[in-house]
């Protein structure tokens, strides 16, 4: 590992000149998640609410002068316990990671990196990697203390499909007729149009509707938890939604789409663009039109896109029943935390018992209640 170089930005300013070569690492990675683009992680950083307790940490490395890895992190103070974690919209359902170019040595990269990183925090928080990458492999190899845990993200698998109708007979009859007839009951109302939404007024009139009626949702159905209720979040999908079409007309990692009748938005979502795959992110629909089904009429056309663009349709995680209807494969995520310290190891294991003991709630909670209420 003695060619490979790692540097560490915790400096806003710095971190601007990274842009170019950015980039170009990019360009060489097919398989690339939206989150790990430039754009993404300095948004995150000026959105980020600020504190003594939170510092910037992109770790970098180079090999020959050359940048063949950028993993955007921030650390944050906890108590006593500095943890380093992904640096994005404060979601921790993004696929976070290093971004690592694929004709390089990961493992040697990884471990470089985390060697750094054990410098400036206790732990370290990596959210829903591809379980059989050569990334996690890596992550898994490191002499470290760590748990994990798995979850799964049902997808299409849609590179290399002709067209809609080659890919729409793989499903049932009557999956086919109930979308040709949402479809037509909607254009015997007005217009029907889908529609990429971007720039100062579309894209802020889109994605204000869009968290409007998520916390809409939310409060019809009593739900005070949600990562959407997430102040940064907002303020993070608001700012991006603002920037004008890029001049070249290629497109942003976040892209945000809407179904719209005679120019009225009756769904809409926003979707990460990746090196092989669309993720749909966050989706929303007018419950008034809740009996014409707009939020599949949506999801076709977004899966139409997919085909066209030759990637896959990611829904992301979660098992839906929205998406399981659609999907035709799960992909399988596994998430680390990984102790650097004494501190950091002791953190891991409070966080892996509560885990588990959340698991025996969700699983026999209801059981309990049952047996409860006959006594």
């Amino acid at each position: 590992m003695s060619d490979l170089k790692v540097v560490m930005y915790d400096d806003a300013e710095k971190l601007r000149t990274l842009e170019t070569a950015w980039i170009e690492l990019i360009d060489r990675v097919p398989t690339y998640f939206a989150c790990q683009e430039f754009d993404f992680a300095l948004c995150g950083w000026e959105t980020l609410p600020k504190g003594a307790s939170r510092k910037l940490a992109v770790i970098t490395v180079w090999r020959d002068a050359q940048l063949v890895c950028v993993w955007p992190l921030y650390t944050e103070r906890k108590n006593t316990v500095t943890v380093a974690c992904h640096l994005g919209s404060g979601d921790l359902h993004e696929y976070a990671g290093p971004l690592i170019r694929n004709d390089d040595n990961t493992q040697s990269v990884v471990h470089a990196a985390l060697d750094v990183l054990k410098g400036v925090a206790d732990v370290v928080k990596i959210y829903n990697t591809h379980a059989p990458s050569r990334i996690a492999q890596a992550i898994r190899s490191y002499p470290a203390y760590k748990r994990g845990s798995y979850t799964q993200a049902p997808a299409i698998s849609l590179a290399g499909v002709p067209d809609w109708e080659s890919w729409s007979k793989t499903r049932s009859k009557k999956f086919r007729a109930s979308l040709r007839y949402y479809r037509k009951n909607l254009a015997e109302i007005g217009k029907l149009d889908f529609r990429l939404m971007v720039g100062p007024d579309e894209g802020v009139r889109c994605m204000a509707w869009i968290f409007e009626r998520k916390h809409q949702w939310l409060l019809a159905h009593s739900i005070e938890k949600s990562f959407l209720l997430n102040p940064q979040i907002e303020a993070f999908f608001m700012k991006l939604s603002e920037r004008a079409p890029q001049i070249d007309r290629r497109p942003y990692g976040v892209q945000t789409y809407a179904l719209t009748l005679d120019d009225k938005i009756i769904a809409a979502c926003i979707c990460l663009i990746s090196g092989d795959r669309i993720e749909y992110h966050i989706t929303t629909f007018d419950p008034a039109y809740s009996l014409q089904s707009p939020g599949n009429l949506l999801i076709q056309q977004c899966v139409m896109m997919c085909i066209e663009c030759g990637v896959d349709f990611d829904f992301r995680m979660g098992q839906s029943p929205y998406k399981t209807r659609w999907a035709d494969r799960q992909d399988s995520l596994e998430n680390f935390s990984i102790a650097f310290t004494s501190k950091g190891r002791l953190a891991v294991t409070i966080e892996a018992m509560q885990r588990a003991v959340q698991a025996l709630r969700v699983k026999y909670g209801p059981r309990i209640k049952a047996l409860m209420r006959r006594g």
